[in-house]
């Protein structure tokens, strides 16, 4: 909290989608892991409204290298009553 000035908050969230790691069939196990990276900053404009521009990429979506890495931009207004 509070990172540049009073009431802003920026974050980093790293993760990993749910995966098969063990079956009994050969097919069923996924052998590349999908990362989940997202980096947000919330600017707070006053007591009641907040800005938080985002950025989240998914690598080997559905753990798979056949499929391009994801990139998504969100922005999202709070407003607080």
């Amino acid at each position: 909290p509070d990172l540049l000035k009073e009431g802003d908050l920026g974050g980093i969230i790293v993760g990993m989608q749910p995966k098969v790691v063990y079956h009994t069939l050969d097919r069923l196990e996924e052998e590349k892991t999908g990362i989940h990276i997202e980096a947000l900053y919330r600017f707070q404009l006053n007591e009641y409204i907040s800005l938080i521009p985002a950025v989240f990429i998914i690598t080997d979506p559905e753990h798979t290298d056949e499929n391009d890495t994801i990139v998504v931009t969100t922005f999202r207004t709070t407003f607080r009553f």
